[in-house]
């Protein structure tokens, strides 16, 4: 009961000095400055080598006309709540991006979304950026969502945390996140993917593939057109080639077990939760693995 009661005093007495009752919290009001900027950039008909970062926000890359890069950029700038920011501040600042946008250009070389010293502070810039088709990009977030569709090059993207999207892109994909869905659609070249936690999804692919992540599901729609080594620590890994896809296959569950609707002939010792063989003559090698979770061939 002296604990009880003491343990009451104190929680009594810290409500009351933090000015609480009836249950209410505290509430710190904030509101946004909000900006906006536009630019066109000139390229020549070589390829272009492009880089856009975001701390938080949301990037959007899509393609128009060859030889011109189309930047929008929308700034949205925190005012007090737990920013400490000033509303005269921070309309200075927002002011300040929409005449000098973070944008530098060397020839075809550009790099987006570098903000110095302490304008960036508590301001996020969102990206929509429309580039020429024979674009070679790298993409960073820190928080948010990335989309990237058209571009005939390779692709960077990570980010810390989000959704990233990655749609019909004529060369190589890297793609990372910390934790978020990652989804790539009608990818031309070989493909890797990589999440701490969070689902993939690959449609369309017919090239070589690293997938990784460390909880989540793997599903990818596809067949191998070079080695396929997919890898999760928790999640199923479901894959849906085609029905006349031909490869040699090592598949190992730690739970949930391993099924296939394809015709194989098997090597090796079967056990429970394991299954290798070689199907329709063999090809390219498919490594999977889940720690729990089951894989599915369709």
């Amino acid at each position: 009961m002296t604990m009880k009661f003491a343990r009451s005093t104190a929680a009594a007495g810290l409500i009351a000095a933090l000015g609480l009752s009836g249950g209410c919290a505290i509430t710190i009001a904030s509101h946004a400055v909000e900006g906006e900027f536009q630019r066109t950039l000139s390229t020549s008909d070589d390829t272009v080598d492009l880089e856009v970062r975001a701390g938080s926000g949301r990037i959007s890359v899509t393609t128009g006309e060859p030889g011109t890069v189309s930047v929008t950029g929308f700034i949205r700038g925190r005012v007090g709540g737990w920013s400490g920011s000033s509303e005269a501040d921070m309309e200075d600042r927002v002011r300040e991006i929409e005449a000098n946008p973070p944008i530098d250009q060397h020839g075809d070389r550009i790099d987006i979304g570098r903000l110095e010293g302490s304008v960036r502070r508590h301001i996020s810039v969102s990206y929509e950026v429309v580039v020429p088709p024979n674009t070679n990009l790298r993409a960073s977030i820190g928080s948010g969502s990335q989309s990237v569709e058209g571009v005939d090059g390779a692709v960077e993207a990570s980010a810390g945390s989000g959704r990233t999207i990655v749609t019909d892109v004529g060369g190589d994909v890297t793609a990372s996140a910390g934790s978020g869905r990652i989804e790539l659609t009608a990818i031309g070249g070989d493909a890797r993917v990589s999440a701490g936690s969070g689902s993939i999804r690959i449609d369309g692919l017919d090239a070589a593939l690293r997938a990784r992540t460390g909880s989540g599901s793997i599903r990818v729609d596809g067949a191998p057109g070079g080695e396929w080594n997919l890898r999760t620590g928790s999640g199923g890994i479901t894959i849906d080639f085609p029905d006349d896809a031909a490869f040699e296959l090592d598949a190992r569950a730690g739970s949930g077990g391993v099924r296939s609707d394809h015709p194989l002939t098997a090597t090796g010792t079967e056990r429970r939760g394991r299954l290798e063989g070689t199907v329709r003559g063999g090809g390219p090698t498919v490594t999977l693995r889940t720690g729990s979770g089951g894989i599915t061939l369709d």
